[in-house]
């Protein structure tokens, strides 16, 4: 989660340098940028995703948005 829009676009940016494609949206509800890798229609197909994939990052977490 990301305040500001520059520090997400930074997240990503960085991302990109170590070649994982990643996104970013603005949950409205609390102002705030998420920086994302993958959207699942499910909370199950993301569980199953962290499980079963090296997302190649120290920390991944799954956001729910509705």
């Amino acid at each position: 989660m990301n305040s500001s829009q520059l520090t997400a676009d930074n997240a990503i940016k960085s991302l990109y340098l170590k070649k994982i494609a990643a996104y970013k949206f603005q949950d409205k509800k609390n102002n705030s940028f998420y920086v994302y890798l993958k959207y699942f229609k499910t909370r199950n197909e993301a569980d199953r995703f962290l499980l079963s994939n090296d997302t190649g990052l120290e920390q991944a977490w799954i956001r729910e948005v509705k």
